[in-house]
């Protein structure tokens, strides 16, 4: 508890948060999250509203989705208007059957022909998109996504990012792995 009261407590206020800040406060946030509910009702209430205050600072600062830890920066003189947020959809068989049934065929049927791709399954799936105000938009440049590796997958060998097109592409994103954050960079997004 004494460990997360002075990381939180090091952090700058929101009003004085930065992009270069997200690490800090993501390893603040890290801490917290694995106490467990007596330890966390310790840590001071003021600590606790301001790490909430600051991610959602940052959320916005960087175009950060928090419930799936994807963060969006501009790369290569690539910006994002204040307003532009990022959403990032989670399909699944609850929320979509007909797109994951979609993703899952296009990437067995691309297997097929991919070295890169071969013996390769759909995981998880998304649909990343960048608004501003109630329109989609897309980058006008080059951006480096950064997907946190779900728990259950820390494991596994072989993990990628791979790129669907609506008419079935399937595309490896090339993506870095750093062991717990898949990084890859691209110019517009899809599922």
């Amino acid at each position: 508890v004494d460990k997360v009261n002075k990381a939180i407590d090091s952090l700058p206020s929101p009003s004085n948060v930065k992009k270069s800040d997200l690490e800090s406060v993501n390893n603040a946030y890290r801490l917290y999250s694995n106490l467990n509910k007596e330890q966390k009702s310790l840590v001071k209430d003021t600590l606790v509203n301001k790490l909430e205050e600051l991610r959602d600072k940052l959320s916005k600062l960087l175009l950060q989705d928090n419930p799936t830890g994807i963060t969006v920066t501009g790369i290569d003189g690539t910006v994002f208007d204040e307003d532009a947020y990022l959403v990032v959809d989670p399909i699944n068989d609850e929320t979509n059957t007909e797109k994951i049934t979609f993703a899952k065929d296009s990437v067995k049927e691309a297997s097929k022909n991919n070295e890169l791709l071969e013996g390769k399954e759909l995981l998880t799936l998304y649909d990343i998109s960048i608004f501003k105000g109630k329109v989609k938009i897309q980058p006008n440049g080059k951006v480096q996504v950064k997907v946190e590796i779900p728990e259950d997958y820390l494991n596994k060998e072989g993990l990628d990012i791979i790129y669907i097109s609506d008419d079935g592409e399937v595309v490896s994103m090339n993506a870095k792995s750093d062991g717990k954050y898949l990084t890859f960079i691209t110019d517009h997004f899809s599922m």
